[in-house]
């Protein structure tokens, strides 16, 4: 049996034999969130709720799989996790979006990162500390550092 996320984190299991499309990400580490979601909106909760979903998992068309093909561990899969609650990444998916549904443009403009050891960025540090050194290596004016800051909430 393969485990299967639905809606609000709740999880089943099905038969492998029953997956029909993207079989190759039955066995890799990914991480999930929902499609829909309400960052770029007025709505109160502008939180990107990402889980990551192991091997031997599935999701149903509830969530977008991000990170099925850059062959995560374990460890990477929580460092993509942790860049996707970024203000800065926020910010980048706030200016795609154009309604809740996020779809695989709204992520057009968040640039990839190796999210090894080896990476640029100190991927042990805490989300604020993470978004400093993406302002650095970005090189962010401090106009721009205070307009994410002013206009994307710290996540709940």
């Amino acid at each position: 049996p393969v485990k299967m996320y639905a809606s609000k984190g709740n999880f089943g299991y099905i038969e492998n034999e029953s997956v029909k499309k993207n079989r190759d990400m039955i066995f890799k580490w990914k991480v999930i969130t929902p499609f829909a979601n309400n960052i770029g909106t007025n709505l109160p909760d502008d939180n990107l709720n990402t889980m990551i979903s192991e091997p031997k998992s599935i999701v149903s068309e509830t969530y977008l799989v991000i990170g099925g093909n850059l062959k995560l561990t374990r460890d990477t899969a929580k460092n993509l996790s942790r860049y996707l609650k970024t203000k800065f990444v926020r910010m980048l998916i706030m200016l795609a979006k154009a309604n809740q549904n996020g779809t695989r443009k709204t992520y057009r403009f968040v640039p990839l990162q190796n999210f090894t050891n080896e990476s640029d960025i100190n991927w042990s540090q805490s989300i604020a500390e993470i978004d400093q050194q993406l302002f650095r290596k970005y090189e962010l004016s401090e106009e721009e550092i205070m307009f994410i800051e002013e206009n994307v909430k710290e996540m709940g």
